[in-house]
C-alpha cells in the first residue's frame, strides 16, 4: 500500500516496478523469486513480476474502486433522474464539458480526490449558457481559489491514527 500511495497508485501497472521496490516490498520479492525460477532470468522476472502477483494485489484496489464508482454512478442517477457525465482533468484542474445543453449543471466527483493528506471534494453548480460551449470555455476546478476558478474544492484531513496510543495498545517493542 505504501509503494501504490508513493506513486499515486490504484494498481501496480501504473509505474515500473525497479530493483530496489522488490528490496522494499515483501509481496514483491515473492513475485521475483517465483518469476526468476520459471524465466531463469532475472530482469524479464523484475518486469513481468505482476503476473506472479496474486490478484487482489495485482489489481484489487482498482477493482473495488471501479464498484465503488459504479454503484455511486447509479444511485446518483436514479436521484437525480438524469446522466452522470465524467470528465478528467490536467494537472492544472482545466476540464472540457463538450456538447452540453443550456441548462444547469451539478460538478461533484463521486469518489474524493486525495492530496496529501486531505481529501478534495467538489460540489458546485454551474449554469451553461447559450455561447459558453461554442468556444468550449474551459471550466477550472481547483482546491487553491485563483484565477478564473469557477469551482473550488473544500479540503477534508484524511482519517489518522494516533501514533503515540499505538505503543500504549501494541505488543510491538
Amino acid at each position: 500500500m505504501k509503494w501504490l500511495r508513493e506513486g499515486d497508485c490504484e494498481s501496480v501497472y501504473c509505474r515500473e516496478i525497479e530493483p530496489a521496490d522488490i528490496e522494499a516490498v515483501p509481496e514483491f520479492q515473492s513475485a521475483f523469486i517465483s518469476g526468476e525460477q520459471e524465466l531463469k532470468n532475472r530482469d524479464l522476472a523484475r518486469k513481468w513480476i505482476t503476473v506472479n502477483l496474486p490478484e487482489n494485489l495485482r489489481d484489487g484496489f482498482y477493482k473495488a474502486r471501479q464498484l465503488e464508482l459504479q454503484k455511486l454512478i447509479k444511485q446518483a442517477e436514479q436521484r437525480s433522474g438524469g446522466k452522470v457525465l465524467s470528465v478528467m482533468t490536467d494537472t492544472k484542474g482545466t476540464a472540457y464539458f463538450t456538447e452540453l445543453p443550456i441548462g444547469t449543471y451539478v460538478i461533484s466527483n463521486l469518489l474524493p480526490a486525495e492530496n496529501g493528506n486531505a481529501n478534495i471534494f467538489w460540489n458546485c453548480e454551474i449554469k451553461v449558457k447559450a455561447g459558453d460551449l461554442s468556444t468550449e470555455k474551459p471550466f477550472l476546478i481547483s482546491n487553491v481559489r485563483e484565477g478564473a476558478v469557477k469551482c473550488l474544492g473544500v479540503e477534508k484531513p484524511l482519517p489518522a491514527c494516533d501514533a503515540s496510543a499505538l505503543g500504549a495498545h501494541s505488543n510491538l517493542p
